[in-house]
């Protein structure tokens, strides 16, 4: 088993121990699953595969807000969608079932893992870890 050059001591200081490696992954795959995916416009691409969620179009992407920001909605994962400009000007300031669009699927907040799958997948590492497993 490889070690790190992290060292633990005993209570009294007198025998020195390695860390071994694997500890140390696992303490850093526990502290990123126990985080949330921070919500950002870029993370909400991410998350929509960089489609519009209304069209599927790929061109022109900015992020619409499912309920208005004037109707009461936030900017969080579960009100927020990727949208193509034409799509965004179309729904304007109404709701999808007042301009009579419709999403393709329900925004939500990804998980840790699903993010990380997701980014994977946009940066074409995914089949390669999946020979590596």
């Amino acid at each position: 088993m490889k070690e790190s050059d992290i060292v633990v001591r005993n209570g009294e200081g007198k025998e020195v121990f390695k860390v071994p490696l694997v500890i140390k992954l696992i303490k850093i795959i526990r502290m990123i699953y126990k985080n949330r995916v921070p919500f950002t416009k870029r993370n909400v691409m991410v998350r929509d595969k960089y489609k519009c969620l209304y069209c599927g179009s790929c061109n022109n992407l900015t992020i619409d807000h499912v309920i208005p920001i004037s109707q009461g909605g936030k900017s969080a994962f579960d009100n927020c969608v990727a949208c193509c400009q034409f799509c965004n000007c179309k729904k304007s300031g109404r709701t999808p079932s007042e301009a009579k669009m419709f999403l393709t699927r329900q925004p939500y907040a990804p998980t840790i893992s699903e993010f990380l799958r997701l980014k994977m997948e946009k940066l074409k590492i995914n089949n390669l870890l999946k020979e590596i497993i």
